[in-house]
């Protein structure tokens, strides 16, 4: 049976590339493979793609940037009306939908689609693209997986127009119980993360990065996170095989940037990422390393700052969210103060620059109030790092949500952080005003 796999485009008020891969999608591919299916995989989201770098120099501008990132193309297209009042002009990122039709035009019929889903708020393109998959192949089965579909699992079976809606963040679960049904041997279906393969990167022409995960899940449980829920528990892979999967796509794919996705990264680091790092420095695999997640600081010792700095690890993101410890207890505790420090402290000790080390901040939070997070803007100041302030989004099945002030019958496109801003009286002048206030610290610290 030949499959046919969708990571589809994106509707948002903004999106960028922070090496952003259908991970799952990726895992899904090469686990079937492996299962003896014939696999295609489109990704509307592929900067690189032909397809759309035949849209001209505004495309093609988006490729080649800094450590394989870089912005995707885009149109402004209508706000749904639930949106009207959002002061922001709305935009589909990635490839067009006629040039999505056109590719499924020249490939065969398949005999099921998958289709994944990222954010919640992000399901107006899944949708899209389920409708011009059903025209174009009436009366194959269309599966729909991902966060939305787990997060949002009763809307997405009532208004997403697949027929099957995967719930659940273990792909190797999905992998079998399909294989089964279609008549397949499940035989190479791993039984847990640790026994994932690499992710399909065949699919891509000449992929500028690789995104691929060490673990799955996470050692913390935080009040603003469904990780949990996505993907329960916490499974690491070898270091020996996660060094074989990089040193691959390094020699074979020429590679030069990898993205780390996981969750808990450093968690259990001397049995994990210490000698995953000393591996890499031994066989002399030169690549740059990158974490678009927040590194956990309390597992960053003097021992690992050096080892990151060495293999080639650049400008490590490392997870405050707020300088408030009465907030990060009520959140999950994963953080302190004194421990921040100290981590910021091991990474400069190691070699890095002020302007090497970002802190990830959160405004926004139930209960967090502005004054809260400037004193954590002059918290990050007083350390001379650079800082990235994220806006809260409430998520269905997190421990604030309940706090959110909506229900689960609210439509998901008002999960999205700007749209949840909007809704809360006086937030865009005072949310502007930090952002002008961390932009200004950064072009500080950053010297230009």
């Amino acid at each position: 049976m030949n499959l046919l796999l969708v990571n589809p485009w994106i509707y948002d008020f903004a999106a960028y590339d922070l090496w952003m891969k259908p991970l799952g999608l990726l895992y899904i591919a090469q686990i079937f493979k492996n299962s003896g299916f014939d696999v295609t995989l489109l990704d509307c989201m592929d900067r690189g793609h032909p397809a759309v770098l035949e849209y001209g120099a505004k495309a093609r501008k988006g490729i080649h940037q800094e450590y394989g990132c870089g912005h995707f193309y885009s149109e402004e297209v209508q706000k749904p009306p639930v949106l009207a009042s959002v002061p922001r002009h709305y935009r589909r990122f990635g490839m067009k939908p006629e040039t999505f039709s056109g590719l499924l035009a020249g490939i065969p019929r398949p005999g099921a689609v998958l289709v994944s889903s990222g954010m919640t708020y992000w399901y107006k393109g899944a949708f899209e693209a389920i409708a011009i998959i059903k025209e174009a192949f009436p009366g194959t089965p269309v599966f729909l997986g991902g966060i939305y579909a787990t997060l949002c699992n009763e809307h997405a079976k009532k208004y997403s127009g697949a027929d099957f809606v995967f719930s659940g963040g273990d792909a190797f679960r999905f992998a079998e119980e399909f294989s089964k049904a279609a008549g397949h041997k499940a035989g190479n279906v791993p039984v847990s993360f640790s026994d994932y393969p690499a992710p399909y990167y065949e699919a891509y022409k000449s992929p500028e990065y690789a995104a691929l995960r060490a673990s799955a899940g996470c050692v913390y449980d935080c009040s603003y996170c469904a990780i949990k829920k996505l993907c329960p528990g916490f499974t690491r892979k070898p270091p020996e095989k996660v060094f074989k999967e990089i040193k691959g796509l390094v020699e074979s794919r020429g590679i030069k940037n990898i993205a780390f996705y996981d969750d808990a990264l450093l968690a259990g680091a001397d049995g994990g990422i210490k000698p995953l790092f000393k591996k890499i420095m031994e066989e002399g695999v030169r690549c740059s390393f990158h974490t678009p997640n927040g590194l956990h600081a309390k597992f960053i010792d003097k021992e690992l700052a050096g080892l990151m700095y060495r293999a080639g690890f650049v400008k490590p993101r490392v997870s405050l969210e707020t300088s408030d410890e009465k907030l990060q207890h009520l959140t999950g505790g994963k953080v302190n103060n004194a421990l921040f420090e100290k981590a910021v402290g091991h990474l400069m000790e190691a070699g890095y620059k002020a302007g090497d080390i970002t802190a990830y901040v959160m405004a926004g939070l139930p209960g967090q109030t502005a004054e809260s997070a400037r004193a954590t803007i002059g918290f990050l100041k007083g350390l001379k790092v650079n800082i990235s302030l994220g806006e809260y989004s409430p998520i269905p099945g997190t421990r604030e949500w309940g706090a959110s002030g909506l229900d689960e019958a609210a439509d998901p496109l008002l999960h999205n952080n700007t749209v949840y801003r909007s809704m809360r009286c006086g937030e865009w002048k005072t949310s502007q005003a930090l952002k002008d206030e961390v932009k200004a610290h950064n072009k500080n610290i950053d010297g230009k």
